[in-house]
């Protein structure tokens, strides 16, 4: 997965940045955590809104084991989120638009809903 390496973030973004994350409402006080590679779990955080709102309609679409979940999609700062995937055992997998749609595009059929249609 091609999400921002932490020394890109440490880099190019303060840590008063806002990321989007994605809750299980149910479960509000734990981060979804989503694979990075075959081995690794990571907190995906997006730079935009309307990417996080993508991977939840994808889930709710092609994950059974999602599709009943009331995903919830909230703002939080980068060290928060940092924090947050530390203390899961996770690891920290930052989503710039151009690797959410490099991403989403993998799943065509439905990038109608990321456009908007």
């Amino acid at each position: 997965m091609d999400c921002l390496s932490e020394e890109v973030l440490g880099r190019e973004f303060s840590d008063d940045s806002q990321v989007w994350v994605i809750l299980n409402e149910t479960d509000q006080g734990r981060y979804l955590l989503f694979p990075k590679d075959e081995d690794t779990l990571a907190l995906w955080a997006f730079m935009k809104h309307e990417d996080a709102e993508h991977l939840v309609h994808l889930l709710k679409t092609l994950a059974p084991p999602y599709k009943d979940m009331n995903l919830v999609i909230v703002g939080d700062l980068l060290k928060e989120v940092r924090a947050g995937a530390k203390e899961h055992n996770g690891e920290l997998c930052v989503w710039s638009p151009v690797d959410s749609l490099e991403f989403f595009r993998r799943y065509e059929e439905l990038l109608g809903h990321y456009y908007g249609f």
